[in-house]
């Protein structure tokens, strides 16, 4: 499967991990794509050559990560930053019409109070 990390071939959750803060993940991770490939344009690079010096196997690596069928780490677009010259925030992908940090921690405290309530039931004294 394409949108996957590299070590999670099924899904997102197999690795413990899922990219749904939003809801518009795989609109942001085609949004990021043609930044990097308008990125490697400016630079005048091949994807051959930018497969080569940032360590990908095969150009197709970049055709995929560049219309957004690939995860990136984080480590990864930090690479193509440095070697295209841009600051990693050239890379956002995040919109004024998505949640806000505010409303994202509003979620992240109710989320913790579940888990903390879990655990409180789940690991009760004997």
């Amino acid at each position: 499967m394409l949108g996957t990390n590299s070590r999670c071939r099924l899904t997102h959750d197999s690795c413990g991990f899922r990219d749904a803060a939003d809801g518009n993940e795989q609109a942001r991770r085609k949004r990021l794509g043609r930044l990097l490939r308008e990125a490697r344009q400016a630079v005048d690079l091949t994807q051959a050559a930018v497969a080569r010096t940032l360590g990908y196997r095969q150009q197709i690596n970049i055709s995929h990560i560049e219309h957004g069928a690939r995860l990136l780490e984080l480590i990864e677009v930090e690479n193509f930053a440095h070697l295209y010259g841009r600051a990693l925030s050239d890379f956002a992908t995040w919109r004024d019409d998505q949640p806000t940090t505010e409303e994202l921690r509003q979620r992240a405290a109710r989320n913790q109070e579940e888990a903390l309530k879990f655990q409180r039931a789940y690991y009760k004294p004997r």
